[in-house]
């Protein structure tokens, strides 16, 4: 009688362990299904629009507000509708400079379909100064023609290893813009002899080769590339980050005393149609602003 007790309480065991444990698996796959639903379908359209105050001597009277745009990669994964979307978005917040900070397209196949493109940038933030920057996908994926062309066409600058000087609001300040890291021309030298007096926004699309940088009189050094890893999960983090992008991931880095950089989380989306704890962002600045 013992032995047959013990042999079924034994079996109560290992059943009552079983149907925990398919418990458990169904919990999981529903938290799984769960956060794929939300990493497809709602993150990657709840953007968010970050503030940013950054004080500089030499811009005395009323702020000048800069709006960076990054990785928007237009394409599968981000139409024209959703950027045009986008675009009302920016007109809101009545940008007196806008940067483009690379990846606005995502590959060549995408980019045969990009014809009407200028004509959705031309309404973005009319009257402001628009300026851009080369990123890994226009070279990576054939589009450099494209881009160069699409830019022409829609009022932006494009900056490649290049310094210019613009008067705004009665104030005078610098922007910068290096090449592609990656695929491009690396220049460490090109902003030599800059005026270190004057506010100096230096746009450079991949975060890490800030470190080249570091003894030029940079102010506000603007990146994406990463998309702050594009999905995070707990405990793992960030599993997967791109070449140049490693080391400042997201947000704010002080590597000076002069000169913070801001690594955005850009907008679109790249191999996977997935944002996971990675919210897209337009990011504001306001200089001059104590």
């Amino acid at each position: 009688m013992g032995t047959v007790l013990r042999k079924t309480t034994r079996w109560h065991v290992r059943w009552m362990m079983l149907n925990w444990i398919e418990h458990l698996l169904a919990i999981l796959f529903l938290l799984g299904t769960a956060c794929v639903m939300y990493g497809y379908f709602l993150e990657p359209h709840l953007i968010e629009v970050t503030h940013h105050k950054v004080g500089h001597a030499s811009i005395k009277s009323g702020a000048i507000r800069i709006v960076q745009l990054t990785d928007i990669h237009l394409g599968d994964f981000m139409s024209l509708k959703r950027f045009d979307h986008i675009i009302d978005h920016v007109n809101a917040l009545e940008a007196d400079i806008v940067l483009l900070t690379g990846d606005l397209l995502d590959n060549a196949k995408t980019n045969q379909k990009m014809d009407k493109v200028p004509e959705s940038l031309l309404r973005l933030s009319e009257g402001a100064l628009k300026f851009a920057v080369f990123g890994n996908h226009e070279y990576e994926f054939g589009g450099e023609s494209n881009y160069r062309k699409i830019l022409e066409e829609s009022g932006f600058r494009l900056l490649v290893n290049e310094t210019t000087t613009v008067v705004l609001n009665s104030q005078t300040l610098q922007i910068s813009g290096a090449d592609c890291a990656i695929f491009g021309e690396r220049d460490y030298t090109f902003m030599d002899g800059i005026d270190p007096a004057l506010f100096h926004v230096f746009m450079l699309h991949q975060p890490d080769p800030i470190d080249h940088y570091l003894l030029v009189p940079i102010d506000l050094t603007l990146s994406g590339h990463t998309h702050s890893g594009q999905i995070r999960l707990p405990i793992l983090g960030t599993p997967i980050l791109p070449e140049l992008g490693k080391k400042y991931i997201d947000g704010w880095y002080r590597h000076t005393e002069r000169m913070s950089q801001y690594v955005s989380r850009g907008i679109g989306m790249t191999m996977l149609p997935f944002r996971f704890q990675s919210r897209p962002e337009i990011a504001v600045f306001d200089i001059g602003v104590e």
